[in-house]
């Protein structure tokens, strides 16, 4: 996965029900390890950071996006400010996500998901 990668829940997680759409916003490396961490931002504004291992257990890849390109993750405050500013645009992603599942369906060529 990478930026603007969109996913769906496969099992109910952080007030997120299955089937709900996430889009990560931010990447960085897990410490003590060579794992990467995933932050996905879902439709109800709630965010958290998924390993690798993680990511294939709790999230199916859809494809990418580039709403939210340029965007860079400064802090919890501002993610929840631009999340309620409209930013992350989920009535567009929904749309979007719709025609991605319709079209092709993916596999995430990094996670292999």
């Amino acid at each position: 996965m990478r930026i603007g990668s969109l996913v769906r829940l496969k099992i109910p997680c952080l007030n997120s029900k299955i089937d709900d759409i996430g889009i990560v916003f931010h990447i960085y490396d897990a410490d003590n390890s060579e794992d990467k961490v995933y932050m996905i931002i879902f439709e109800n504004g709630n965010y958290d950071g998924f390993s690798v291992r993680d990511a294939k257990e709790f999230t199916r890849y859809i494809g990418q996006s580039d709403i939210i390109d340029g965007y860079t993750f400064t802090s919890a405050i501002k993610l929840n400010m631009d999340y309620e500013a409209g930013v992350f645009a989920y009535d567009l992603l929904k749309a979007e996500v719709i025609t991605l599942e319709r079209t092709h369906p993916l596999v995430d060529p990094i996670l292999n998901i």
